[in-house]
């Protein structure tokens, strides 16, 4: 059920189990307004005045936000798997809208004129790629950023001719928190401080030689997210033989087939130049091997 707060926009995804015979008692994050929700199977209205201890009771941080106010939605999320993601960008201060299926997805984003649209590639009804492409044909809605998010590396690898709907991200989902900061900046998002800081500019690693000149920076990074993305999912998905070939010193030979399918990909995202300055798969193929025996 959604519970919507009586003093603010703010709206709340609330699991029905959450809510007691007797309704619940919410306290709303954004202007601390505690308010009632009736039971599901009640059809008692919404109701902000009086307390009883016999009804059940929980904070408002904890639950998934909508926001369908236009003014107060920068994102509208829709993934299948949303909370923590959600979670995310409101710890930076984005107003989230989270759809359950494509065709909700496309009524928040024609509603609300989000900033970025999160989508999955395998939403129910209406696909991540279809809203995608509905979005940048119309002239009202393709200033709205979308990432698609796919299921794995080898989904993602299926989107490799997304150039066609325009999505202006693809992300696979085990590497989607990991990324999202970084991408919601360079979409031009003002982020709260209380998201994750950049690391201390003496950590940063030195850029290649005339990195700053080249106009190659991005797409390096880009490799980058790629190979970790590649990497993560033959170390998630093949774990025991990840480990076994790890100790053996052997994983350039066990995983020969996985590297030469991501080097295709490799070959048809990233500009040659940066793929021929360093093996990008490798390198993150014997760091996330020596990151785990370090641990």
């Amino acid at each position: 059920m959604i519970a919507a707060c009586p003093e603010c926009p703010a709206r709340y995804r609330v699991e029905d189990a959450k809510v007691g015979p007797r309704g619940a008692r919410i306290r709303c994050v954004k202007c601390s307004t505690i308010f009632r929700v009736a039971a599901p199977e009640s059809s008692a209205a919404l109701d902000s005045s009086g307390v009883d201890p016999a009804f059940s009771e929980f904070d408002a941080s904890g639950l998934p936000a909508r926001s369908d106010s236009p003014g107060n939605c920068q994102v509208v999320l829709a993934t299948g798997d949303d909370e923590s993601v959600a979670g995310a960008l409101q710890s930076w201060g984005l107003g989230v809208s989270i759809a359950s299926d494509g065709a909700e997805a496309m009524l928040a984003i024609q509603r609300s004129l989000p900033q970025v649209a999160i989508l999955g590639v395998d939403l129910a009804g209406i696909n991540g790629e279809q809203i995608c492409e509905v979005i940048k044909r119309n002239e009202s809605l393709r200033e709205i950023k979308v990432i698609l998010v796919a299921g794995d590396a080898r989904a993602l690898a299926s989107l490799a001719g997304t150039e066609r709907f325009g999505a202006d991200a693809c992300l696979a989902r085990p590497e989607l928190l990991d990324n999202l900061n970084e991408i919601m900046r360079e979409f031009g998002l003002s982020l709260d401080a209380g998201g994750p800081a950049p690391p201390p500019e003496s950590d940063l690693a030195p850029p290649p030689p005339s990195a700053s000149r080249d106009g190659l920076d991005e797409e390096r990074a880009k490799a980058e997210r790629l190979a970790r993305i590649v990497v993560s999912d033959i170390a998630l998905y093949q774990a025991e033989n990840f480990e076994r070939a790890s100790r053996a010193g052997t994983l350039v030979e066990d995983f020969r087939i996985e590297i030469a399918e991501a080097r295709q990909l490799f070959a048809d995202r990233i500009d040659e130049r940066v793929r021929s300055e360093r093996d990008y798969l490798v390198e993150e193929l014997m760091r996330v091997a020596e990151d785990r025996r370090a641990g």
